[in-house]
């Protein structure tokens, strides 16, 4: 299949540390970050930095073990590993897009300036949408779930397949436990209105969109999402991470890129890595109904800026 040369790529670009990009890289509120410059990264051919998205810090990860061995896996975690301290150790992705006819150009820089580690793929990302489809339902006749689809069953059916009271019995209802549902927001007038009684640390949450207010998102994906986990976890206290609430340019208002999600990620990172106070929780579950869902929005298969299958991704 041949590529339209002036078709416009979603990438991210990972650059070493600078002042500029560390300093924007401090908030992700838009009021009060540093933008940054244009030509951040020099003057590439093509390349247009997202000045407003500011920069994402990746930090090093130092793995348990000899790191000059060539026979240890850098993505095997299960040896325990350590994340660096210091900002000029990190790496730090900046959102921007390039035309197809310039991104070779790119990768070559990428190969001679040392400041600039990698280009990516940024894809779309949007929520998922399950249609049942095993062959055991359809033998016994059970209509497939579409998006659309009428309710099928209730709570209590939902509770008792998963084995709540069981769980529950047991004390094991969500108490102590952060449930972030990185999706398109959650509305809890909704949710009570349904006879939930949702927990909501507005604090911890994180938006996407600038004016959105944790909770008292438009009900869609993310509200069923939450009012699945408090079937199960009732006592859990909820984060609304409401990733899938574009801010590209063109994008419908349930979608999101990949560079949203790396943003949304390195909160939750930071909310894990703060300080403890007194009684603050240390488990999080991140529930994740979203996904890429075609290779079109990505680089092509085999290309090192790749994210579907790629664990050298900086998502991954």
């Amino acid at each position: 299949m041949s590529t339209n040369q002036n078709t416009v790529r979603n990438v991210l670009v990972e650059t070493k540390y600078s002042d500029e990009i560390y300093s924007s890289s401090q908030t992700f509120d838009e009021a009060l970050m540093v933008p940054l410059k244009k030509n951040v990264l020099g003057d590439i051919p093509g390349l247009s930095v997202d000045t407003a998205f500011g920069a994402v810090e990746i930090p090093k990860v130092k793995m348990d073990g000899d790191m000059e061995n060539a026979q240890l896996n850098p993505y095997d975690l299960s040896r325990g590993f350590k994340v660096s301290p210091e900002p000029k150790d990190s790496t730090f992705l900046l959102r921007a897009t390039i035309k197809e006819k310039d991104l070779k150009n790119l990768e070559k820089k990428v190969k001679s300036d040392r400041s600039i580690v990698g280009v990516f793929s940024d894809p779309y990302i949007e929520e998922s949408s399950v249609e049942a489809k095993s062959e055991a339902e359809i033998l016994a006749s059970v209509p497939p779930i579409r998006p659309g689809s009428p309710p099928l069953g209730t709570d209590r059916h939902v509770a008792a397949r998963i084995g709540v009271p069981w769980l529950h019995r047991r004390h094991m209802d969500g108490r102590g436990v952060y449930v972030a549902i990185v999706d398109t927001g959650i509305n809890v007038a909704y949710l009570r209105s349904r006879g939930k009684r949702p927990i909501l640390d507005v604090g911890r949450s994180w938006m996407a969109r600038s004016g959105d207010i944790p909770g008292k998102l438009p009900v869609g994906h993310g509200t069923m999402v939450a009012y699945d986990t408090m079937i199960a976890a009732p006592k859990a206290t909820l984060l609304d991470v409401a990733l899938l609430r574009s801010t590209r340019p063109g994008g419908s208002v349930m979608s999101g890129l990949l560079s949203d999600a790396i943003r949304a990620y390195a909160h939750l990172c930071r909310i894990m890595q703060g300080p403890r106070r007194p009684g603050a929780f240390s488990s999080l579950v991140v529930n994740n109904s979203w996904g890429m869902f075609h290779d079109s929005w990505d680089f092509p298969r085999g290309h090192p800026g790749q994210y579907a299958g790629n664990p050298a991704h900086p998502f991954n």
